[in-house]
């Protein structure tokens, strides 16, 4: 490139071996052009791809131009780079086209990214196609100019190849170790927690215990007649302590079928604690094996006291005594039975004899030490498996005793001495199992788990640092983990592990670390002292874990609570929390800032302070109210501010809970409402103004309407009726002016128009009754027309025109099929025979189809000789919703 040219592609820079392949790649001769005409976008990327340390891969165009890192090159075989760079997508990855190419092409055409994990796409490199596994997305790069906006695909991705094989050879190591542990010949069971809870028994120890079902019970719950035999108790010690039990020889009463009676049982056993991450025991593992039988030989040996002194003295349980010269031996009877020998049987055998009851796999072993231990003279020792002869039962046996010789160094006698050593035997090859198990386990655990030796050195490392750190536990137990540990955190780590070890306390810290693949990660680390039985320090057993994600939760939960403060702080309200018993313990700053308090002086109870002394008492009590109810708390009160003077706040108060429902703390807001009071005395005010100045107006109307109507022109009946219909209107009006005009009940309109009827026909004869409805303004005042006219009608033709006469006026509420309606019924009865009228009036015009149209409703006069009845019916919902409620019928 010229010099021109070296500037225009600066984002080159850098990079290692790809970028400087890059740098001389001869663009000019691609369809791409010269770097410096390239988009910014695909500037900005390949910038991102040469500076970072993680496998980038980047597609650019209509032909997939192929761009990568140095990271992304480790990946490739000989095949690919480096001719790969520059070239089209479908000729480098034809292999995999089938697999990659729609993946492309559905981001190309702007359908968004796409993610795969451990898939595995086989590569070429290094002359074959490789089963290869990797975890990958592809991401558009935006780019205005290109079709759908996207002018090529950015690769991110990780091969995962070894992680992927580890898994399944570490699955199918857990597989093998199930198959041994079941097929185990000593006893084993994994208990659980403090209540030691099993979780695994294998066929041994479900023989043992007859046959029991085990898994998820507690011991105390499964073996209820060992309760007193001190069994429990161990098992509460080993889980308490975290320090093994080895018994030898425990006697227990056990049921060996499931409803039999409880036998003595002998066995040989160790309580193994198992440490979970934190060092403590998290459970019990149980290996043993039944020592029944050998108990009971060893009591009838102990009951032969005169041949256990010769025991004792011969430092073993059976013995014999060989002259090599005479050929004469003594074999104890503990000897012959250890060998399985008849209890008669003393003479003399050869040594071929002997030799024959040597297991075949110890025999040749055992020969030429025989050989050499005569030939040598002195002491011996030797461990090896016999066949009984009365049995067939393979026993271990330790063998120990002297050849002594003459003066002339020839032998002359053996002395020896046997044990049988089977339960130890068997211990052993279960602790090495132990051993073996905590390893798989250990590997198989998903935290880091290591341990170090007297000198803080790593002498192991489980399986899951390879995966982790993606190299070999031997690099890492080398001192390579060090180098891992960032290098702002080396000197301080290196120094706390330094302090911890040399003084034997347990180590615990959060430290970062370079991940070869995913950048910075948090580990936390935590170490116990291992001691041996004298107190030596032996090094430590830790766990390292993964943290990272509960570091970022930890920035992102400072983060919300710096906005949440931010946001409580800006609103106008006076905000706070309290726990459940209703101490607060936050308040925003607009609550100091009102107040003028400060933190200390408000934490708790301390608001009441800033209560009026009259009215904190009601606070209290109802403040408490919702405290022990749960219910949310609403109330109007006074608070006083920094300078002094009370002014009313509209307090609420809601409970937040969990989601089984218990409350977590309460969350109040207190809102000043002085304008509004005084925005509702003004109203107030010139509500009652208004009034007055109807009521006023109502009066010059009815007076005017007097001296229209005074003189002889106009019939009395019509100056009667006008002047009672202004009346109606008048009486309505009061009513509304009682409730401010927020509408009237119907009980209340209904009661006004009966007064003037009832005064003249005498009490009892007009009776209303129904529940408790609210009316909008204009429709009572129609209403209280409509029964002005029907009442006016009564009294003067129907029902209330005769002593006898009585009106009944009666609504409810009744559910129809399009939601609630009101029923309202005007009934006469014990009036003079009625008959329809021949022509209608205004009175019934006003009530047929003024009052229908203002209910929207449907309104029915009917005319029987009985009495006339009007029957008015409209939906609740007709009424506007505000203006109406509900309440029971009074008495």
């Amino acid at each position: 490139m010229s010099n021109g040219e070296t500037q225009d592609a600066a984002f080159l820079a850098g990079g290692g071996d790809m970028g400087a392949r890059m740098r001389a790649h001869d663009w000019a001769a691609t369809p791409l052009g010269a770097p410096a005409a390239w988009p910014q976008s695909l500037r900005t990327v390949l910038r991102l791809m040469l500076t970072t340390n993680h496998p980038m891969f980047v597609f650019w165009g209509p032909r997939h131009t192929c761009f990568y890192n140095d990271a992304y090159r480790a990946s490739l075989g000989p095949e690919k780079h480096p001719a790969m760079l520059g070239a089209d997508g479908r000729g480098a990855w034809d292999e995999i086209w089938d697999i990659i190419g729609p993946q492309i092409d559905l981001v190309m055409r702007g359908e968004g990214a796409t993610w795969h994990e451990d898939h595995l796409v086989p590569i070429i490199r290094h002359g074959e196609l490789q089963e290869v596994y990797w975890t990958y997305s592809y991401s558009p790069i935006d780019d205005e100019a290109a079709a759908n906006g996207v002018g090529g695909v950015l690769v991110v991705c990780t091969e995962t190849t070894a992680q992927v094989l580890t898994s399944r050879a570490q699955a199918a190591e857990t597989r093998r170790f199930a198959e041994l542990f079941e097929q185990a010949p000593v006893f084993i069971a994994m208990l659980e927690g403090p209540d030691h809870v099993f979780t695994i028994t294998n066929a041994a120890y479900q023989q043992l215990t007859g046959q029991r079902e085990l898994v998820g019970k507690p011991v105390r719950q499964a073996f209820p007649e060992i309760e007193g035999q001190g069994l429990f108790e161990l098992l509460d010690q080993v889980f308490a302590t975290g320090q093994p039990f080895i018994g030898r020889g425990v006697e227990m009463e056990l049921r060996r079928t499931p409803n039999g009676p409880a036998d003595k049982v002998v066995v040989d056993f160790i309580y193994q604690p198992i440490l979970g991450a934190d060092g403590r025991p998290r459970g019990i593992f149980v290996g043993g094996s039944d020592a029944t039988a050998r108990a009971r030989a060893e009591a009838t040996a102990t009951a032969m006291a005169e041949r256990l002194r010769l025991i004792q003295d011969a430092g073993a349980i059976g013995s014999f005594d060989w002259d090599l010269r005479s050929g004469e031996v003594y074999r104890s009877p503990e000897y012959l039975a250890l060998q399985g020998l008849a209890a008669d049987a003393y003479q003399a055998e050869h040594i071929d004899a002997w030799l024959e009851r040597i297991h075949p796999d110890d025999r040749d072993r055992m020969a030429a030490n025989f050989a050499q231990d005569i030939a040598r003279m002195g002491p011996f020792e030797r461990e090896y498996r016999i066949v009984r002869r009365d049995t067939g039962e393979t026993r271990w046996v330790l063998n120990r005793g002297r050849v002594d010789g003459d003066t002339e160094g020839r032998p002359t006698r053996m002395l020896s001495a046997q044990t049988d050593i089977t339960a130890r035997k068997r211990m052993e090859t279960a602790l090495r199992e132990s051993e073996a198990r905590f390893r798989t386990a250990a590997d198989s655990s998903p935290a880091l788990m290591w341990m170090s030796d007297a000198a803080g050195e790593i002498v192991f490392a489980n399986a899951r640092y390879k995966t982790f750190f993606g190299v070999d536990r031997e690099s890492l137990i080398a001192e390579a983990w060090r180098k891992r540990v960032h290098p702002e955190d080396a000197e301080a780590f290196d120094a706390a592990y330094a302090a911890d070890t040399a003084a034997r306390r347990p180590i615990h810290g959060v430290v970062r670390i370079d991940h070869p693949t995913q950048g910075l990660r948090w580990l936390n680390c935590d170490g116990a002292a291992r001691f041996a039985d004298d107190g030596a320090f032996l090094g430590y057993v830790g766990v390292n874990l993964d943290v990272t994600d509960a570091k970022l939760a930890e920035v992102a939960l400072s983060e919300s609570k710096q906005w949440f403060q931010a946001l409580a702080d800006n609103i106008p309200s006076l905000c706070w929390m309290a726990d459940p018993q209703g101490d607060i313990f936050w308040y925003n700053s607009r609550w100091y800032e009102y107040t003028g308090t400060s933190p200390d002086d408000q934490l708790g109870w301390g608001w009441e302070s800033v209560h009026d002394p009259d009215v904190l008492p009601l606070v209290v009590e109802r403040w408490s109210a919702s405290l022990a109810s749960g219910e949310p708390f609403e109330m109007t009160f006074p608070l006083k501010g920094v300078d002094g003077v009370f002014r009313p706040f509209l307090t609420r108060v809601v409970p937040l809970r969990d989601d089984d429902g218990r409350i977590l703390r309460w969350f109040g807001a207190n809102v000043d409402v002085s304008e509004q009071q005084q925005s509702q005395e003004h109203l107030r005010l010139m509500v009652n103004e208004l009034n007055h100045r109807v009521k006023n107006t109502l009066a010059i109307v009815q007076s005017i309407t007097a001296q229209t109507v005074r003189g002889g022109e106009i019939p009395a009946a019509v100056r009667d009726t006008l002047t009672a219909r202004l009346m109606a209107l008048s009486e309505a009006h009061n009513v509304l002016t009682d409730e401010q005009w927020a509408g009237a009940d119907l009980g209340e309109i209904a009661a006004q128009a009966a007064v003037p009827f009832q005064a003249s026909a005498g009490d009892g004869r007009f009776s209303t009754a129904g529940p408790s409805v609210r009316l909008p303004p204009k429709t009572a005042i129609a209403v209280a027309l409509a029964l002005h006219e029907l009442a006016t009608n009564a009294a003067k033709y129907g029902a209330l025109s005769t002593p006898e006469g009585q009106v009944s006026l009666a609504w409810e509420v009744v559910d129809a099929s399009g939601g609630a309606m009101l029923r309202i019924v005007w009934r006469e009865t014990g009036g003079p025979p009625v008959r329809p009228p021949t022509r209608t009036g205004f009175g019934t015009r006003l009530i047929e189809r003024g009052l229908a149209v203002e209910l929207n409703g449907r309104v029915v006069l009917a005319y029987p000789p009985q009495g006339a009845i009007c029957t008015i019916e409209t939906r609740l919902e007709c009424l506007t919703p505000t203006s109406f409620a509900l309440a029971a019928p009074a008495d």
